[in-house]
């Protein structure tokens, strides 16, 4: 199933514009994800992004949720990568929906202007462009695991209207269902003060969020409610 959204790229901020990304910024990524002062406090650190950023290419062919490349304005080179990306089908909420924010910053970028709410500004963008998106396509794709697949097999045969889902062409198993977007997350490490700080302005102050400790006690959850 492909989703349809009326959303207009680029994004633009201040000092970015950010847009979806295309298979030539392959060597900017490789090269954005195998930085180890842009990655350290990313999950799991520096890594070879090739097959992700493959799936976040393909993936602009069904939805919105996936990858944007961030585009410094005056230079017009990829400085950063931003998602509003798949959230996790959980048993407990089977119709409610939610997208994690993600994102990676060039460790060598300055603004021309000497700018230094970069982190601020394309958060910011990227809680509008959810709410754009849950405005316009209302549904979010939600990831399936293996252990999930029987239960939610059945749900589809006892009411096949009531869910719609995407399945992996080669196995036919269900990769993701749609969903209502019902919240934004992000979490955050508690020494990254940079992004921590931007997180509050933007989640907390802005749009009225909530913030507590996640299962990982090095990180907190941010979150916002779009109900």
């Amino acid at each position: 199933m492909a989703m349809v959204t009326q959303i207009v790229y680029p994004i633009e901020t201040t000092h970015t514009s950010l847009r979806p990304v295309v298979s030539t910024d392959l060597k900017d990524y490789q090269q954005l994800f195998s930085d180890s002062i842009a990655m350290r406090f990313y999950r799991g650190g520096p890594r070879d992004i090739t097959d992700r950023f493959q799936k976040w290419v393909q993936r602009w062919d069904f939805h919105p949720y996936s990858a944007l490349a961030v585009i410094d304005k005056v230079s017009n080179r990829v400085i950063g990568h931003a998602i509003l990306g798949h959230g996790d089908y959980e048993n407990d909420n089977p119709t409610r929906g939610w997208s994690e924010i993600a994102g990676v910053m060039d460790s060598s970028y300055k603004p021309t202007d000497g700018g230094s709410e970069i982190n601020t500004e394309v958060l910011r963008a990227l809680v509008g462009y959810a709410r754009s998106l849950k405005e316009n396509t209302k549904l979010v794709p939600s990831d399936v695991t293996e252990a999930q697949q029987e239960g939610l097999e059945k749900l589809c045969s006892d009411n096949p209207e009531a869910l719609q889902v995407h399945r992996d062409t080669e196995s036919k198993k269900i990769a993701w269902v749609y969903l209502p977007l019902c919240e934004i997350r992000a979490t955050c490490a508690l020494v990254n003060k940079a992004t921590y700080q931007a997180l509050q302005t933007v989640f907390i102050q802005e749009n009225h969020g909530r913030m507590k400790a996640s299962s990982d006690p090095d990180r907190d959850l941010f979150t916002i409610s779009l109900e």
